[in-house]
Parts: C-alpha cells; structure tokens; sequence
C-alpha cells in the first residue's frame, strides 16, 4: 500500500515500498556501496520525474484541505522540476 492506503500506482512505487522494508539491511552496506544505491536512485527519480510531480500535486491537494498545518510545510512538501533535478 502506498501513503494514500491504495496499490502501489506504479512500478516505480513498488520498487520505493520496497526500499523501505530494506532500509534495515541497508545500514550494514558500506559507504561505497550506499553511494551507489544512491546513484542509482537519482537517476530513478529523473526517470520517473513527471509521476512523481503527478503525485506530488494530489499531495499539495489533499494539503490545501487540512488547515491544521503551518504553510511552511508545504513548501518542504512542494517539489517541482527544478528541486527534482
């Protein structure tokens, strides 16, 4: 399940669920071989870059509803092309 309690919508998001649950395994890696996730990893997110802009417009919609949060935090929730990049 993602954030929102559905299926993962993509490819992309399973792969992130599952990084999640590794995410114990991997703070027995060493420093080169974490850099290299992390590599890896960038170069995922500008693949994916325009779902995860996609989703990350239903996430400032279902924020622009709840006015229990300051409006600080919607801009550290905000990413856009050039925070991607």
């Amino acid at each position: 399940m993602n954030v929102h309690g559905k299926p993962p919508a993509s490819a992309f998001e399973t792969e992130l669920v599952g990084l999640k649950r590794a995410s114990r395994k991997i703070v027995h890696l060493t420093n080169d071989d974490k850099n290299n996730i992390l590599k890896k990893f960038a170069a995922r997110l500008l693949e994916e870059k325009s779902a995860v802009l996609q989703a990350n417009a239903l996430d400032l919609k279902a924020f622009d509803l709840d006015n229990s949060r300051p409006a600080s935090f919607r801009d550290r929730l905000l990413l856009t092309s050039e925070r991607i990049d």
